[in-house]
């Protein structure tokens, strides 16, 4: 007995208002011939077409995210304007070269490094002229100390130069070599420019034995340097 009161065979011609749409379809006649059940898998079938493209676009969406995280872990690393290592660098590598300094009994010298009137340069020249300045300073740096020495930027017109196995007694002709690498004239635009910085340096362990202290050290050491300079203008 057909409980619908009607053949499986009727059942597949009571059809809704899309029958016309729905027939002109190749999966229709199939669909009909095997289930009699057009509308409700007509619907199914566009829930499973929103459903795949949901899942595409989660999975897009996924390795955009992921590319994303990767570029930012990368870039944690690096200043964005000079391409220098950053702060936190520069504390991962001063905090392995002291445990070597330690190890092996060897002296460590940190030079701390500030561009002198700094901001008087942006305030005349404007904020491009006073980037191209870090920029060039900061490849004058990389090219005045060995390969094997780091140079950082702590960030505004501060960068720190981290040196391995440098005998204490060189550390002022060091400095003197640094200051002569920086301090000539540099053209950028139409302007030409005078850089001047201030370095001060500490020694491992003669001023520090764990990184903070030889930051600081040098830190103000510079800042001493700096100070005498102006009383001296």
């Amino acid at each position: 007995m057909n409980i619908l009161g009607s053949s499986p065979a009727n059942s597949l011609r009571v059809l809704g208002p899309d029958s016309q749409r729905w027939a002109a379809r190749p999966e229709a006649n199939v669909i009909e011939a095997q289930t009699g059940l057009q509308e409700p898998l007509l619907h199914l079938l566009a829930e499973n077409q929103q459903l795949r493209r949901e899942r595409d676009h989660a999975l897009a969406s996924a390795r955009t995210a992921e590319s994303a995280l990767e570029r930012a872990v990368q870039a944690s690393g690096t200043d964005v304007l000079t391409a220098l290592p950053n702060r936190l660098i520069l504390q991962d590598r001063l905090a392995h070269e002291v445990l070597l300094a330690e190890r092996h009994d060897t002296p460590l010298l940190l030079l701390y490094i500030d561009v002198d009137d700094f901001k008087q340069v942006n305030d005349r020249y404007g904020h491009p002229v006073g980037d191209a300045l870090l920029q060039g300073i900061a490849r004058r740096l990389q090219a005045a100390v060995r390969v094997s020495d780091s140079v950082c930027r702590m960030g505004g017109d501060e960068f720190v130069v981290l040196m391995s196995a440098i005998d204490p007694a060189e550390a002022e002709r060091v400095v003197r070599k640094v200051v002569e690498a920086v301090e000539p004239a540099l053209a950028i635009e139409e302007h030409i420019l005078h850089p001047r910085v201030s370095i001060g340096f500490a020694l491992y362990p003669r001023d520090g034995r764990t990184p903070a202290q030889l930051i600081r050290s040098a830190d103000a050491c510079m800042y001493r340097i700096k100070q005498m300079r102006h009383r001296a203008a």
